[in-house]
């Protein structure tokens, strides 16, 4: 299920003066699901297992990927249920997973490629996946908060609220980490920033 941008606009518009344009908070919103999601890595995606081809350099991801996402980096690589050091590979530009050469598989296997990476929503796309959004929002609207409120010379610009949401999002951010990596959830943590 998909949480719509424009269901952030009331939350973001509402810590703002008036007479902030739509097309702002549009664009800041969308630009905070992005940052969000790829700062605190909180959409990854395992995709579909891939063949092997002995000595076969690079694989296209494309195909796999979630709907309307893009790869921002890949957050694990196994071949053959064996994980494949960063160093020997990377993500190349239109999605291709690249081995260095000394270092791509060396035996043909069906299915042999795992890969799970961490995506951000498309630019154009115009929602982000529920879970991210009902678990996340309050970072989400803190970054587009902050982002408005740090535009030089507009009528809403305000270093202090700048500040003060960017503090949060850090937070949020933080939190989200912690999240994914202990296998935790946002309901147990106790703590919440100093705002001023």
């Amino acid at each position: 299920m998909a949480f719509p941008y424009s269901n952030f606009i009331p939350m973001v518009a509402v810590k703002l003066p008036k007479g902030v344009p739509s097309e702002a908070l549009t664009y800041a919103i969308q630009e905070a699901c992005r940052r969000f999601a790829n700062e605190s890595r909180v959409w990854r995606s395992e995709l579909a297992a891939i063949d092997v081809v002995a000595d076969q350099q690079d694989y296209d991801l494309s195909d796999s990927l979630p709907d309307d996402s893009e790869v921002v980096r890949l957050d694990s690589v196994e071949v053959d249920d064996g994980e494949w050091p960063i160093a020997r590979r990377r993500l190349d530009p239109g999605n291709i997973l690249h081995f260095d050469e000394n270092y791509a598989p060396t035996e043909a296997s069906t299915g042999g490629l795992e890969v799970e990476v961490i995506v951000v929503p498309e630019l154009v796309d115009d929602a982000l996946p529920d879970g991210i959004c009902s678990l996340w929002r309050d970072g989400i609207v803190a970054a587009a908060v902050s982002s408005l409120a740090g535009t030089e010379n507009r009528p809403y610009t305000d270093p202090k609220t700048e500040a003060k949401y960017e503090a949060i999002f850090l937070y949020e951010v933080s939190q989200a980490r912690y999240a994914n990596e202990t296998g935790g959830n946002k309901a147990e943590v106790f703590m919440r920033p100093v705002v001023f």
